[in-house]
Order: C-alpha cells, then structure tokens, then sequence
C-alpha cells in the first residue's frame, strides 16, 4: 500500500512540474511572438522609410531644366525658339513646382482622415501660386500630403537625327513619343522646345493643331542656316513626375509617383512604397542676401529661383499589442513644425533628406 501511495505522489509531481514547464514554454512562446512582432514591425518599418527616403532623394537630384550641353546658364549667344504658350501646365523654366497641403504647416498637427462619404477631391485643399494642381492627382491624393512635381530633360531614345525640313524632324530609327510631347531640340547653340503634333515614330513637328488648347499658336520655320550640322543635333524629352501619398484600393495610406509625359490629363501612376502616411517638402530660394530660410509651396513666387529642396515622409507600421491601456499622442518632427501620432496606431519615424538643385535652363 505504501508502495502504490509513493508511486500516485510521484506521478502527481511529476506532472505538476510537466504543467509548471508547460506554461513557462507557453509564455516564452508569447513573448518570443511578440519580440518578433515588434522587430518585424519596425523593420517594415525601416526597410519602407529608407526605400522611399532613396526613391525621393534620387528623383529630386534629377531635377533639372538644363540640357546636355556645356555652356553657362544665361549664355546671351545661344538662340532660343520656344513655341509653347505660357501655361500653368507648362513651367518650363524651373526644375520642379510643388503645391503645399492646407493645415499641415506650424508647430504641430495631427493625421486625420476624411469624413464618411466625402472623397480625396473634396477633402483635399492644396496651394500654389502659379498651377493648378492635375485633376488626375486630385482625385488620388491624401488632403494631407504635400506634392512635388519634378522637371527634367531626357534623351530621346533612338534620336538621330538624319533630316530636317520645314517644321519637321526625321529620326533615323523609331521613338517612343507619343502625340503632344514636349520636346527639345538643340546642337548647343540653337534650341528650340515644342510640342510633338506627328504620331509617327520617326518624325516629329511642331505645326498643325492635334494637341488642341495646349498647342502653341506661334508657328516657326526652319531652314538650312538654323542647323546646319543635323549629326549635331540632339533630342531631349520633357518628363514631368509628380510624388505624393494618397490612399491605396485597401485604404493604407501609400507613396505614389505620376508620370506625365504630354499633358496634365494622361499619367501614369506607380505604387511605389506603402504605410507613407504623409509627405512633406520646403524649399530654398536664391536672394541676393544669400539663401532664404525654409519656405513652404505657398510661399514661393518664383519656382526658378528655388536652388533646395527638402522634404521629411512619416511611416508607419501596424502594432498588434492591443493592451495600450493609455494611448498617447507622440510628437513626430517633420521639418519645420510636428506630427502627433497616436501611440494606438502602431509604430511611425520621420524619414528625410535634403538636396541642391541643379541649374535652370533659364535664368
């Protein structure tokens, strides 16, 4: 009898100390989860702030209203024939223009999102002096993120010239621009910038009226004596690409880039990085007393005379850890003022950069 009472209590214990191990393996197992959690979360967080820190920093960089020649800027000898009519789709003679979104400047705000029901268009509330902001970006933007869009000219790929007649350019192999282009055409010392009205792929005009309001109504013709060299002759692109946040088909709040390559009603729009919760940019400007201080788009009168620009992207990342029994508002500083990010909506830093531009194409 004593001998079946010892074994009972030692398979008593025995699987006391098994239960005991049990749920120390058990809480182990949770706090290893939620470590994990934790670093999964912040290093979504990292590996999407850096990526759109660099995607950002290298498209400013590109900013440019230059073309490939070696000359200085403002260089009186050089001919310039521009066709395009003044408009606020086309600001040719800066690197980029932004518009700033209303409420997000000061010392501190916060993130809101719309009310039920009423859409990015309606909410959004964007400034600038000079343009309008695209209706096709409109209608994807968060009302709370700023927006750059930034110029350059590019090569035109397969643009050897082999001809030029009255008004026409003939290329020896076959480009991508589509109809209404923005174009320019140099050999460093004559340019001209028109709009591309030929749907052939290798030629290119700048007369007749297929681009409608946005087509110049100035007409000039060309002659041997304007480029007497054609091997001489480059062809340069007009790309515009405008970056901003806006909501995705999910609703999380995502980096967005719009390619416009004729006018501000075609784009194409890339995803490029999600949990951007918003997107802020300053810009410097040249005086005679030296660099201005920080300005916001809404301050700027002369795009042509910013020389800097900077710009801060606040990321976020789901937090799973729902026992936040005192949720705060945490003060995030984006360039000159602060976001207050509630501590409930998981974890969010600041990514940014700063960079010179380069020179305009007009003084």
């Amino acid at each position: 009898m004593n001998e079946r009472g010892a074994t009972l209590l030692e398979w008593t214990v025995a699987m006391a100390l098994n239960l005991l191990v049990l749920l120390i393996l058990t809480q182990s197992l949770i706090v290893a989860r939620a470590s994990f959690s934790v670093i999964d979360g912040l290093a979504r967080l990292a590996d999407n702030g850096r990526f759109a820190q660099d995607v950002l920093l290298g498209a400013l960089s590109q900013a440019n209203q230059r073309l490939a020649c070696a000359r200085e800027p403002g260089d009186v000898s050089i001919q310039k024939m521009d066709t395009l009519q003044a408009s606020a789709h086309h600001w040719l003679n800066a690197p980029l223009i932004g518009w700033e979104a209303q409420g997000t400047s000061g010392m501190w705000w916060s993130l809101s999102t719309p009310s039920p029901g009423e859409s990015a268009i309606q909410s959004a509330s964007h400034s600038n002096l000079h343009a309008e902001l695209p209706v096709i970006i409109q209608a994807r933007i968060d009302p709370q993120s700023d927006v750059v869009m930034v110029h350059q000219f590019k090569p035109v790929v397969g643009g050897e010239v082999i001809h030029v007649s009255n008004q026409e350019i003939v290329t020896r192999y076959p480009h991508s621009l589509k109809t209404c282009s923005i174009v320019a055409v140099t050999d460093c010392n004559t340019d001209l910038i028109f709009q591309n009205t030929h749907s052939d792929p290798r030629s290119l005009s700048w007369s007749g009226s297929a681009c409608g309001a946005d087509h110049p109504s100035v007409s000039i013709d060309t002659d041997e004596d304007t480029w007497p060299i054609w091997s001489s002759l480059g062809l340069y692109h007009f790309e515009r690409a405008a970056w901003f946040v806006g909501p995705s088909d999910t609703g999380t709040r995502t980096l967005y880039r719009a390619l416009f390559n004729r006018d501000n009603e075609h784009a194409l729009i890339e995803a490029m990085a999600q949990h951007i919760e918003t997107l802020q940019f300053e810009y410097a400007t040249q005086s005679i007393a030296g660099i201005q201080a920080w300005q916001t788009a809404d301050q700027i009168s002369d795009w042509s005379s910013v020389i800097g620009v900077r710009f801060a992207v606040l990321v976020s990342a789901p937090n799973e850890k729902s026992d936040d029994v005192a949720p705060k508002l945490i003060a995030l500083p984006t360039l000159s003022g602060e976001v207050m990010w509630p501590s409930s909506a998981g974890y969010a830093r600041v990514f940014g950069s700063a960079t010179a531009l380069r020179s305009v194409l007009h003084p």
